[in-house]
């Protein structure tokens, strides 16, 4: 039989105050401490979680997590919600996908979302490891084998907490807007809204990117000085010059010329 597993429902203890979903016992996240799910989050879990009911969490890194238990699990569902966790993560990716809300963000590189990340992908672990491969195909098993792998790379990388060093030899969060703005198509004129929404989070994105790197250079965890000068130079040559010159604007004069009449539907 496959085993029942606890899933971290996301989202949602953000619309509750810490006080009103749990307690936790101050300790080590390694201590195996557990979250005390409150009635007013039980009932919450009831309208958000349909068929699930709420259940304790242990060695929880991120607070305010509220958990419930499916009343089925399978490695579908398990590879399903990974996927679907990678979106919440990139919404580069997922607006290409065709969220449209996705489209008017760039990601977020808070010390606080890579934890929410890292959180995420320990729950699916504890899934994957309660899994029964009873009567599974080699083909399934297989599956199964490369899922828990994939999953044990994103623990890996996280624990070497990687976003300090945000760029290699010559790409990075520096540059990324560039190739994003390349492939951003535009037919309407909600398109061209969102792009100037994902554009405006680029003081957010820098400033997070900085505060990484920052952790990087106090634990000697920094990029080689060799590479340095012409990653500088990609950075001067993004920040100077006049706007409507730029290389981020080149899209723009399109939403006065194409579509005037246009609504954000059509």
């Amino acid at each position: 039989m496959k085993k029942i597993a606890p899933i971290i429902v996301t989202g949602v203890a953000t619309l509750l105050s810490s006080t009103a979903v749990f307690s936790q016992t101050p300790t080590s996240p390694h201590s195996g401490a557990k979250a005390i799910v409150s009635d007013d989050a039980h009932e919450h879990v009831r309208k958000h979680c349909p068929n699930m009911s709420a259940v304790h969490v242990a060695n929880q890194q991120v607070a305010n997590q509220i958990v419930c238990a499916p009343q089925s699990d399978d490695l579908e569902n398990i590879i399903a919600d990974m996927q679907k966790f990678d979106l919440l993560s990139n919404p580069i990716q997922a607006g290409n996908d065709g969220d449209r809300e996705a489209l008017r963000h760039l990601p977020d590189v808070s010390f606080v979302a890579l934890e929410k990340t890292t959180a995420r992908t320990r729950g699916l672990f504890e899934r994957y490891l309660k899994f029964d491969t009873d009567g599974l195909s080699e083909q399934q098993i297989l599956n199964h084998q490369l899922f828990g792998f994939v999953l044990r790379q994103k623990l890996l990388l996280a624990d070497f907490d990687t976003a300090r060093l945000p760029f290699t030899n010559d790409s990075g969060f520096f540059n990324m807007m560039s190739y994003v703005s390349r492939q951003t198509k535009f037919n309407n004129v909600d398109d061209y809204e969102a792009y100037a929404a994902r554009l405006s989070e680029l003081p957010r994105y820098f400033a997070q990117n900085i505060t990484n790197l920052r952790r990087g250079i106090a634990s000697e965890y920094t990029a080689s000085e060799q590479i340095m000068p012409g990653i500088i130079n990609v950075v001067k040559g993004l920040s100077n010059g006049e706007a409507e010159a730029h290389s981020f604007f080149a899209p723009l004069p399109n939403s006065q010329t194409a579509y005037p009449l246009r609504s954000k539907s059509g």
